[in-house]
């Protein structure tokens, strides 16, 4: 089996590595999973980051709505 990036033969253990959520094979190697990862917590941070800078008070002094 080859990495779907970069197409280096997969090791018997980057070959079992799955999401956990959707039971699907990532077929990615370690360096190339390892990309996508930190791209991913990137992406994620400049999300919220941008999150709290159009829906959150700057000042602090607007309350989250509570149930």
């Amino acid at each position: 089996m080859r990495c779907l990036a970069c197409n280096d033969e997969l090791n018997d253990h980057e070959a079992t590595w799955k999401n956990l959520e959707t039971g699907e094979f990532y077929d990615l190697c370690g360096t190339c999973y390892g990309v996508v990862r930190d791209v991913k917590k990137e992406i994620d941070f400049k999300v919220e980051e941008v999150y709290n800078e159009k829906f959150k008070d700057k000042e602090g002094t607007s309350e989250e709505p509570t149930e």
